[in-house]
């Protein structure tokens, strides 16, 4: 898979008010860098749900806001997901 510039996703509009599932980053002292985007939603639960089908257990899930980022509010959410036992 390719990697992604964040800033580059930060920097189209059209991707304003999604989740970003995220492997396979890099980051430098304070900022994330390069990354893999795994898959997109403006729903975060539909994204969640997504990914536990596709079998993926971690990945960094981070928020694509209006707003601009700082390091007092980076919109950064580090998820494990659970695959739940199918009944």
């Amino acid at each position: 898979m390719k990697k992604i510039l964040w800033n580059d996703i930060i920097g189209d509009k059209a991707n304003a008010g999604k989740w970003f599932a995220l492997t396979d980053c890099d980051y430098n002292e304070e900022n994330l860098e390069g990354c893999v985007v795994v898959d997109e939603d403006s729903d975060l639960a539909a994204l969640e749900e997504r990914l536990a089908a596709k079998g993926i257990e971690s990945c960094l899930i981070k928020f694509c806001g209006e707003e601009q980022e700082s390091s007092e509010n980076p919109r950064i959410t580090r998820v494990t997901i659970v695959n739940k036992p199918q009944k």
